[in-house]
């Protein structure tokens, strides 16, 4: 019988050392930051995009005004935007 109490308790203090050891990875474990590079591949596909459809008259300073107020959208709505960051002022 206590054999059997104590062959229980080590299983309890195994179980309980693995947990903690996958709680403690969990939280060292770093992920990459892959929204960002996401979002760069995107934004670097819709300037090729828009390069290809873009008005080839127009003065390259006024193409890229117009790019950038296409990606980045009007001033007017830039605060108000929740899914980007707050422009540093």
């Amino acid at each position: 019988m206590r054999h059997r109490r104590h062959r229980l308790s080590m299983r309890d203090r195994l179980r309980h050392r693995r947990r903690r050891r996958l709680v403690e990875l969990s939280v060292t474990v770093k992920t990459a930051p892959a929204a960002g590079r996401r979002a760069d591949r995107a934004a670097e596909l819709a300037a090729k995009a828009m390069d290809k459809i873009g008005d080839p008259a127009a003065h390259p300073e006024e193409r890229a005004q117009r790019q950038r107020h296409l990606t980045k959208g009007p001033e007017e709505f830039r605060e108000v935007r929740v899914d980007r960051p707050k422009a540093k002022k």
